[in-house]
């Protein structure tokens, strides 16, 4: 690749760490991504090889270059001759005050003219598509003449996946708004508009839909592909911020394209800037793609090793942890790697893996026998209503092998499922609806006061020390489930969608209960379970109670809380280590940029 000796350009060159290193997660998943995370040094590095471009900064200027104002100066003499033989019209244009103001150093040479005045036959060379109700969704056919939807066009990227067609007859009614291969698109709404590429050779004609401009440019004043470039840049694109109007689905019209400022500079200097900004884009492409191929390989090298702790058996799951913790600081240095181990850890502390086996503890099956008799006990005082009986845990039922002094069980054999609250409609109590319950491991929960009698009927019942798990998609999912604690009057009501289990005995701790709700196992196994429609899909209350249930003995179950708070609050820290770092990075190729443009 050819170097530069600009400041600029060694930024771009010389800093490539940092461009590949400032990586950004996604606050959600775009429409058709499965990507956690974004390049933003490298998004922010080809915003800024097209911002240097279209300055002049790209590559020096040649005095012996043609200036753009004698191109200008031959478009306009050209286009007045039409004007006056009536073969072309004037275009309405924008008033200026409806166009963002653009700050812009014109280089040597170089011209700040609008759009329009570029295009030859601006009424019929830049032309926007057919209005809806000459065009609409249900006259396309599977095959015959394509056309031009928002989704086909990215910047500098014609889309050509999910192509629709119209038939011949149809096309040849809406004559106008046809477009050729060679053709700059543009789409005027949506965010971001002004997103412009060419229509690929592959597409030798059609029909753009209302929401797109077509341009047809004369090449022998401009290289198309460097006004592409060009309306792609951030210099066009801050032009567009604030200009789309509407109330439902937002704007710009077609005045306001024709009256862009585009920066122009001389036919063979634009040549020039093209090659090299083709050059770089395809540095960003082999950045991006070994970026993602690292970044995908780390996460792969985290998945085999986590899955080697959950797999080993007694004897070699410490040697299995101590080769990851040999290497700690290189394999959890990306947010995703550390959500990983924060869900390995909660597994493995529902498999007994996490903290060791004292011989000296009383087993669980004495544990269930206490529960048995007091459930008895509970049933006879008539505390409570005979129970349905829930079969032992067959051997092939059990999820994975326990160890010494665990046994299996249901959450149904050792907790009242759905308990009610028996209480004056004048207590106070706490009010929990579903957006008040966290997702972290610990259950947090947030509350309202209301009076009992506006929450007994309609709403689901629970008290201090139970159990909540939210039942509906995709709140199940996201590992929406609680134990209630600091109610008022230590009761309380919330949303139908949660399933409630009240431990019978102190003895079970509830916040182990949490954490088997809260892992990975748990959730993949429940999604299988769970029956309804799409978008409504709910666990069934047979699941929540009757899934198998590995429960430690009593001693057992506190050490094994208080080793996954010590762990989850290193996670914690990595994290915001790992997020302040990130930031810096973030920040510093944002400086970097910024430095580029001010060299």
């Amino acid at each position: 690749m050819a170097t530069s000796n600009s400041p600029a350009e060694q930024l771009i060159t010389e800093n490539i760490d940092i461009w590949t290193s400032a990586i950004k997660k996604r606050g959600s998943q775009g429409r058709g991504s499965n990507k956690k995370f974004e390049l933003h040094g490298i998004k922010k590095l080809r915003e800024l090889i097209l911002e240097l471009a279209v300055r002049g900064l790209l590559v020096p200027q040649d005095p012996s270059d043609e200036p753009a104002s004698v191109l200008l100066e031959k478009i306009a003499a050209e286009k007045e001759q039409l004007i006056k033989e009536k073969v072309i019209r004037n275009a309405k244009l924008a008033e200026e005050n409806e166009m963002p103001s653009v700050k812009f150093d014109v280089p040597r040479g170089w011209k700040l003219p609008l759009l329009n005045d570029l295009i030859l036959n601006s009424s019929d060379d830049i032309v926007d598509g057919p209005f809806g109700s000459k065009l609409k969704a249900s006259e396309y056919v599977d095959e015959g003449i394509p056309i031009i939807r928002i989704q086909n066009i990215g910047r500098n990227v014609f889309k050509d996946n999910g192509l629709q067609y119209l038939t011949e007859e149809k096309a040849a009614s809406l004559s106008r708004h046809a477009f050729n291969a060679g053709d700059v698109v543009l789409n005027k709404l949506g965010e971001p508009t002004g997103k412009v590429c060419i229509v690929p050779d592959a597409i030798s004609q059609g029909i753009i839909v209302a929401d797109i401009i077509r341009i047809r440019l004369n090449e022998e004043y401009h290289d198309k592909q460097y006004i592409v470039h060009c309306m792609n840049s951030p210099i066009v694109a801050y032009q567009f911020s604030g200009l789309a109007k509407g109330v439902t689905r937002q704007r710009v019209n077609l005045s306001q394209v024709r009256s862009l400022k585009v920066p122009l500079p001389p036919l063979k200097e634009q040549r020039r800037i093209v090659g090299r900004v083709d050059e770089l884009m395809a540095l960003c492409d082999q950045l991006e793609q070994q970026t993602e191929s690292s970044l995908l390989a780390h996460q792969t090298l985290v998945e085999t090793l986590l899955n080697t702790l959950l797999n080993a058996d007694q004897n070699s799951f410490d040697q299995a942890w101590e080769r990851i913790a040999q290497h700690f600081d290189v394999l959890f240095t990306t947010e995703h790697s550390i959500d990983q181990l924060k869900q390995t850890i909660l597994q493995l502390a529902v498999m007994g893996k996490l903290v060791p086996q004292d011989p000296n503890d009383e087993p669980a099956s004495v544990l269930l026998e206490k529960i048995a008799a007091e459930k008895e006990q509970l049933i006879k005082d008539k505390v409570i209503k005979k129970q349905k009986v829930l079969s032992p845990v067959e051997v092939d039922e059990e999820l994975f092998k326990l160890p010494t002094g665990w046994a299996w069980s249901r959450i149904g054999e050792f907790s009242l499922i759905g308990p009610r609250n028996l209480l004056d409609d004048d207590l106070e109590v706490s009010f929990v609806p579903m957006p008040l319950i966290s997702t972290s491991y610990k259950g947090d929960h947030e509350q309202e006061v209301r009076l009992w009698s506006e929450l007994k009927k309609g709403y689901t019942h629970f008290a201090n020390g139970d159990i909540g798990l939210a039942k509906i998609t995709p709140c199940f999912e996201n590992s929406k489930a609680s134990i209630f604690s600091d109610l008022k009057n230590g009761f309380g009501a919330g949303t139908t969608e949660l399933h409630i289990a009240r431990p019978l005995l102190e003895e079970i701790n509830p916040l182990f209960v949490l954490l088997y709700l809260k892992a990975p196992m748990f959730l993949e196994v429940g999604k299988t379970k769970m029956t309804g429609s799409a978008g409504q899909k709910r666990i069934p209350k047979s699941f929540f109670e009757g899934n198998p249930f590995p429960l430690p003995p009593e001693a057992e179950q506190p050490r094994i809380v208080a080793k996954v708070d010590e762990l989850m609050t290193l996670c914690d820290e990595l994290k915001v280590r790992l997020q302040e770092a990130q930031e810096t990075k973030l920040h510093l190729a944002d400086a970097m940029a910024e430095q580029a443009l001010n060299s």
